[in-house]
Order: C-alpha cells, then structure tokens, then sequence
C-alpha cells in the first residue's frame, strides 16, 4: 500500500473478512484522497479531504467492487486438490491447494465470476474456502488471481 498505508482486516464469527482498516501513517483527521486520473486515483484536496490515498478505490476493492479481471500474467498455474463438500440445495462448499505466490482467488461459474451477494463479498483464501451459492447451474473452474 502507498504513502505509509497499512491494511487491517477483521473477521466475522464465521471467520470471513467483514471489516477493513486502512491507517495511513501521519495522517489528520480526514478522508484520504489521492489527487488524479488513475485507476487507484480520486477526488482533490481540500478541507478535510487530505492528499494521502483514494480510500474510496481501495474500499471499493476489498468489496470486490473492482470489475478489473485480475487473472494475473499467466504464470501460475490454477490451484489442485480442487475440492466440493456439503452440496445442499442452496449451495456446496468449495476448497483447494494454494498456489505459490498466489495472493487471492476468484471462483468462477461457467466461465464467468457470478454478480455476489452482500453476504457473499469476501476474499477467497484456500485455507478458509469458499461457500457457493448454486442456482441450478453447474459451477466449475477456479482460477488463482495475481500476486501482490
């Protein structure tokens, strides 16, 4: 993270990330901006708006809000050991092997990532898994996401 930024998460009581803290070293009391037209760019200075980061950009990634295939260069290969437990008519469990230097996944369906749901934006680690909710559709393919 830029400028002194470091990021905090905080889990649910089902052990998924719910809660995001971004403290940026030095910073008053305000809303971070990053002046600019970049992707991870936003707004302009001013009162109580400091020139420090787009919090709002890096927000909007933790959710997931992103819409930026992330599909990395190519270079690792998709996680093994892919695994489906606890199929129910709503849903089925999903877990794998990590990659090597793989910092996140994405679950796809049919080839493309499924619009989540509220309760269903969270990172999706190997050691935690992954609940898929199913509407009678076949889910297949996981793809690993580029490293940090």
């Amino acid at each position: 993270m830029p400028g002194g930024t470091t990021e905090s998460t905080y889990d649910d009581p089902t052990g998924w990330p719910a809660v995001a803290l971004f403290s940026v070293a030095g910073m008053a009391h305000g809303l971070a901006v990053s002046p600019g037209s970049g992707a991870d760019q936003c707004h302009s200075t001013g009162t109580y708006y400091l020139n420090h980061i787009c919090s709002s950009y890096y927000t909007g990634k933790f959710w997931g809000l992103d819409d930026a295939p992330d599909d990395g260069d190519g270079s690792l290969p998709a996680p093994a050991g892919l695994t489906v437990t606890g199929t129910t008519g709503t849903g089925a469990s999903l877990s794998w092997s990590a990659v090597n230097g793989a910092a996140s996944y994405a679950v796809y369906r049919d080839g493309t990532r499924p619009a989540p749901r509220r309760s269903d934006v969270h990172r999706h680690r190997p050691e935690r898994g992954h609940r898929l909710p199913l509407h009678g559709r076949r889910d297949r393919l996981l793809r690993r996401r580029g490293g940090c």
